[in-house]
């Protein structure tokens, strides 16, 4: 079985195919199912979709009132937006993956350093502190010793 991610780039794959077309096809939500190696439910297929239009990436244009299966109507009603384009050509969600997983590590690899600064920092700051103290110390003893 496919990862989510690439789930909903093969639909928008598909999408995008299907716009290009002179005549817009209806996307095949069976032969989809069967391609990611998914069992055939048609509500793995909706919530992909649903997925793509809470991100603004699909939208739903025919009305529901002509079709008496939900899944046959996403079928035929989901076609790709602009922005789904756009995402699509920037590489999709595995490449949104890859992007935020860079991110993290080099925010790890950052933190790490700071760390290292910081006690750096902390014991130049003590070295500092005690060299004070032996000088105010010093100074006193010069002031008051005799």
């Amino acid at each position: 079985m496919e990862s989510i991610e690439c789930c909903l780039d093969k639909i928008l794959e598909n999408l995008d195919d299907n716009w290009k077309k002179p005549k817009r096809l209806p996307l095949d939500g069976e032969e989809f199912l069967k391609e990611i190696e998914y069992p055939n439910r048609p509500e793995y297929f909706m919530e992909l979709i649903d997925i793509l239009k809470d991100d603004g990436y699909v939208k739903l244009v025919q009305s529901r009132d002509g079709y008496n299966n939900d899944f046959k109507w996403y079928e035929h009603s989901a076609i790709i937006t602009v922005k789904g384009i756009l995402f699509l050509n920037k590489g999709g969600y595995q490449q949104k993956i890859i992007e935020d997983n860079a991110y993290k590590k080099r925010l790890e690899a950052m933190e790490k350093r700071m760390g290292k600064a910081t006690l750096w920092i902390a014991i130049a700051t003590v070295i500092l502190a005690i060299g004070g103290l032996i000088a105010a110390w010093y100074y006193l003893y010069e002031i008051f010793g005799d």
